[in-house]
């Protein structure tokens, strides 16, 4: 319920976009998927990885190694890290892997974001004695935004 929550504010819509790349002018390189993958974060380099290890050969595997030198420069180069240049076909590469037929691709973004924000977020909230469905979803929100909660504030009244 929380993906479906925080995809409907994303993207406007129900369903999930795990076919959708483009860049979207936020010094991150390419946003891509249903999570908002991004080539300037390190993140789809992560997916892409994970995806190959069970798909070898996939059309977005020409792409890791370029995602490597950009995952590899200074976190503060915002500018060098946003780039897409070397990535030309990106877009076009991760379009066809989530159009295929298999789903596979589609799947895999799936169990990344569970593994990577769901799970981790409905840890951090139940840490913080958040246990309702819609404080943990805003819990979820908060780690798929790759935002901090500074500090959580619990009444015991």
């Amino acid at each position: 319920m929380a993906s479906l929550i925080t995809n409907v504010f994303e993207d406007g819509d129900s369903n999930f976009a795990f076919a959708s790349c483009s860049n979207i002018q936020d010094l991150r390189g390419f946003t891509s998927g249903y999570a908002g993958f991004t080539t300037g974060t390190g993140d789809s380099e992560t997916l892409i990885q994970l995806y190959s290890q069970n798909h070898p050969n996939n059309r977005l595997e020409q792409f890791l190694p370029r995602c490597h030198e950009i995952s590899s420069l200074p976190h503060c180069d915002r500018q060098s890290r946003g780039t897409t240049q070397g990535l030309e076909q990106f877009c076009a590469a991760w379009k066809e892997e989530a159009c295929d037929a298999s789903g596979a691709f589609a799947k895999t973004q799936r169990q990344w974001v569970f593994e990577n924000y769901m799970i981790p977020s409905a840890r951090y909230a139940a840490q913080n004695g958040v246990t309702s469905a819609l404080g943990q979803a805003i819990f979820y929100v908060t780690k798929c935004g790759q935002q901090v909660l500074v500090e959580v504030q619990t009444s015991k009244a």
